[in-house]
This record gives C-alpha cells, structure tokens and sequence, in this order.
C-alpha cells in the first residue's frame, strides 16, 4: 500500500461561518450558595464546588456523579526532562515547582451576576517573590465553567517558568480521551511541526512514553478541545479560548520526577512508575520548548522559553454524555 514520504498542512481561503455560541439567558437557572469552606453553584443537574481555603474547584458534580478525584489547581512545574537535567533546570527554576502547591489565598469573591450564572473569583500569592494567581470561574446553567488564569509576576526578578497551566485529577473511568489539535503523537512548542492538525482518539494509557528515565512527557499542542470520557461518552470536555496544550497520564506527576531532581520524590527508571486510581489531567496555557541543540547544558531557545511577565489564558469545562 506504500507509506508518506512527505505532507503539508495550510489554511485554504474558504469563508468559515462562525460557531454557535452559548446564550447564558437561554440556560436553566444556577444557584448560589455557601458552607463553611465552600461555594457551591447547583440545580437540579448539576453541583459545582469552589473551595474558600484553595480557591480551586474541588467538586465537579454531573447528574449525582462526581468526575474529580482532586481539585483543578495552578501548575508552574514540569518533571525535567533530560535536557533539562543537562542544563540545571531544576537548580535554576526549582521556585515553581512548589509555587501552586504551596500558594495562598488572598481573597474569594463570589457573585450571582445572572439567574444563569454565578461568577467566583479567587486571588493568591505564590511563594515566588511578588507573584499572583487569580482564577475567575464563570459557572452556567449548563454545568459549563469558563475558567480564565491570570499569572502576574509582580516586581521582583524571577526566573523562566517551566510551565503555565492548571492539573487536576479526574476519576479513572474516563480513560478515552479524544483531541482537536497537534497529533497523534507527543509534540511541543519546539517540536509540533511533524504532529499534524487533526482529530485523535486514544486511551490514556497510551498518552505517554517510558522513558529510560522518568521525565516529562505526553504533551499535546494547538489543541482546540479535548474530551475524557467514559465507556458510554460519559465525562468532562476542555476546549480552549482559542488554544491550549494537554497532557493526561495514569499515575501522578510526582512519578515522572527524577529522584535526582531538588525534592528527590522520583525514581531512577521509568519501570519503577506506579499507576494510580484516577487520571492525572493537565490543561496548559503552554510549557517551554524541550531544546536538544544538546543534552549537557544547551538552554531552550529564548523564543521558546516562557519568562516571568503576565500570562493570561482561558478555557470552558464542560460535561458531555449527559443522558
């Protein structure tokens, strides 16, 4: 049958009507409502839960189900890859891998703004000089949150961050993931022109790559949505305002570090990895490039890197498979 020896993707000059956006007023009604420690926006369908000690959407509630196993919290770090190893990542950006961890809020502020829709908005410091986080979730009639990140770097010199985004985890029924963007293989920012522009399924169990050594691994980039779903297309869709990166991987993220790295909490080979209970999401302004000019102390490339300024990005989560 023969095999590609080369291809090309570009945008053609044909006028692409606009996708239909979500009219809040047309939605069921969504209510406020407040415990000790959290926020909650319900009805009938759903039930979503802000905790006041985390700012984080802790619960994710779709018809008496609950698809998160831990909270959708700010991320600044990635395990190190080998040629970050070789270039004194982790000693020179080690600040961000606790900075989300390890944040503290400032302030929840919530807001009935409509009988559709309910606005909280978290603030936090990081334990990274001056810097911020705020979080502003808008929560629909629908179930739907649109969720936009604010990173503020505030006035005092900080190093590059590995990564902008945000993790949580999410239950291991959802273990088909499906994607519009970057594909079918890994890719990143400085190395996605050989993943092409498409729609791809796969299990999560085949999102990542054994590497000799645990490191990063399995991103996704230019992703227009991403769905993780069960048996029945049950689960939670993350499409991007316009464009995010992902990963998803069957274990936590503490085993992909190194045990070399700073905090020493990995392994040396990738056949020590232990699988976990639920699916580890990320859901990504961007990481920096992974470099490879060479693997002994050749940095990223500068356009490539991600420098401490302000970052902004936005995504809707939503539930699909609702019968």
């Amino acid at each position: 049958m023969g095999h590609i020896l080369t291809w090309e993707q570009f945008k053609v000059p044909f006028e692409v009507p606009p996708a239909s956006t979500r009219k809040p007023e047309n939605l069921a009604a969504v209510t406020l409502s407040q415990v000790p420690g959290e926020l909650v926006a319900s009805n009938d369908s759903f039930s979503i839960v802000i905790s006041t000690d985390s700012g984080s959407i802790s619960s994710f509630n779709i018809g008496g189900r609950e698809l998160l196993s831990a909270p959708l919290e700010p991320n600044y770090w990635r395990a190190p890859t080998d040629n970050d190893r070789g270039n004194h990542m982790p000693q020179r950006q080690g600040i961000w891998q606790l900075a989300g961890t390890h944040r503290v809020i400032t302030s929840v502020k919530s807001e009935q703004a409509t009988p559709n829709e309910v606005k909280v908005t978290a603030v936090a410091k990081l334990p990274a000089g001056h810097a911020t986080q705020s979080c502003v979730y808008t929560i629909h009639g629908d179930g739907s949150v649109e969720i936009d990140s604010v990173f503020e770097p505030g006035d005092t010199p900080l190093p590059d961050l590995p990564r902008v985004g945000m993790q949580m985890r999410v239950i291991d029924a959802l273990r088909h993931v499906e994607w519009y963007g970057r594909g079918p293989q890994e890719n990143y920012w400085d190395r996605n022109l050989g993943a092409p522009l498409g729609i791809y399924n796969d299990s999560v169990d085949n999102l990542w790559f054994p590497y000799v050594e645990p490191q990063e691994t399995g991103n996704r980039t230019e992703i227009r949505w991403v769905s993780f779903t069960d048996d029945r297309g049950f689960g939670l869709k993350a499409t991007g305002i316009p464009l995010l990166s992902f990963s998803a991987w069957p274990f936590r993220m503490s085993e992909l570090e190194h045990e070399k790295t700073p905090l020493n909490i990995g392994h040396k080979h990738s056949a020590e990895i232990v699988p976990s209970d639920d699916i580890t999401v990320n859901l990504d302004y961007r990481q920096m490039g992974v470099g490879g000019d060479d693997s002994w102390g050749a940095p990223v490339h500068t356009e490539f890197s991600l420098p401490a300024t302000r970052y902004e990005y936005k995504f809707l989560l939503e539930p699909v498979g609702v019968r």
